[in-house]
């Protein structure tokens, strides 16, 4: 039986050249994020063979991307897209909609109103469970399919060279001076994993959570151009939506809400912890289908996905999105939703954003 949830333990995962998982070690009072439930999922898949299936879809694929262009759905969609062709790994066509709208769960009820089509996938995020614990979605990951878990991606906070708060120390004394003050900006929902790290950070430098003052956009490449444009202060959201503009001076990255520093060109950004405010929360991104698909189309996605991080051409895409490869099947997947749901919970009732 899995151990309970333990909300003071750290998964510390570094990242290795192949851009897969390795270097596993706990500490204690880092990190919130994923629970013991969702290590020894991992552990288990990682180690486990892949199932073969017998049944193939025919004509085209459709994956359905909750957001708009340029965040972190669509990154991950064209991913799995462009590594699937080059690859080989099918022979279908897979094409890209987009039906942005509620953190993705546009996008998932439409998925999920074709039951038993293996043809139509979406990306799922943390949003698929705060939208259920904040009562905001009608839509529950346990009324669909959930195929794969894929990446881990932690956050990045980010600030306009040019503007009044333009590194971490104004934001800090901005914030303690009263939070309200600050325009936040983050993608795509209210109290998803972006949101909770915004909290916290308000949280950990002594100032009133309550008074946080945030814009929520619909893709995280909208948060970054309101940033570019000076309508907010400080943005919160996947490290490689930064990365070109912090290279490029154009923007600013003050602060990574990760227990160690990223690589490339943010390797010179130090962590919120190191600055003396303990701030470490981030994503996690899956696979998910319609509802009522057989064991067999099941198989048959978790092979191919499981190829998809497995391949040669996921190795540089990784790297350029910072993100830490991690397949879990469909069965740990759902297991390891039910425990994040149970934490997210009580992170956002920490927070005051549900009673």
């Amino acid at each position: 039986m899995l151990r309970p949830a333990n909300t003071e333990s750290v998964l510390r995962m570094k990242r290795r050249n192949d851009g897969q998982l390795s270097g596993i070690k706990w500490e204690e009072k880092e990190m919130k994020r994923l629970t013991l439930n969702s290590m020894a999922l991992l552990a288990g898949a990682l180690l486990a063979a892949p199932v073969l299936a017998d049944e193939a879809p025919e004509g085209p694929l459709e994956i359905v991307v909750g957001a708009g262009p340029g965040g972190g759905y669509d990154r991950l969609a064209r991913a799995i897209q462009e590594v699937l062709d080059t690859e080989g790994i099918i022979p279908n066509t897979i094409n890209l909609t987009y039906q942005p709208g509620a953190g993705g769960a546009v996008a998932w009820a439409t998925v999920n109103r074709s039951a038993g089509d293996m043809t139509k996938i979406s990306i799922f995020s943390p949003n698929i469970v705060t939208g259920e614990v904040l009562g905001t979605d009608t839509i529950s990951f346990s009324d669909m399919t959930m195929l794969s878990m894929l990446v881990f991606e932690d956050g990045c906070f980010a600030v306009n060279p040019d503007a009044e708060i333009n590194s971490a120390e104004k934001l800090i004394e901005a914030l303690q001076d009263d939070a309200n003050n600050v325009r936040f900006g983050f993608a795509v929902s209210a109290g998803n994993q972006w949101h909770v790290a915004m909290a916290r950070l308000v949280e950990a430098v002594g100032a009133d959570v309550s008074r946080l003052r945030s814009t929520v956009f619909d893709s995280g490449g909208r948060a970054v151009a309101a940033l570019l444009g000076e309508h907010v202060d400080v943005v919160a959201t996947g490290c490689a939506q930064f990365a070109q503009y912090h290279e490029a001076g154009d923007l600013t990255v003050i602060g990574v809400s990760a227990p160690e520093r990223m690589g490339g060109v943010l390797a010179d950004v130090p962590t919120w912890q190191e600055q003396g405010h303990d701030v470490v929360w981030g994503a996690w991104r899956g696979i998910l289908a319609p509802r009522d698909l057989t064991e067999s189309q099941i198989s048959w996605w978790e092979e191919k996905l499981r190829a998809v991080t497995e391949s040669s051409a996921w190795i540089p895409v990784a790297e350029e999105n910072y993100w830490r490869t991690a397949f879990l099947n469909s069965a740990d997947t759902t297991e390891m939703l039910v425990a994040e749901r149970e934490e997210y919970g009580r992170a956002l009732r920490a927070l005051g954003l549900i009673e």
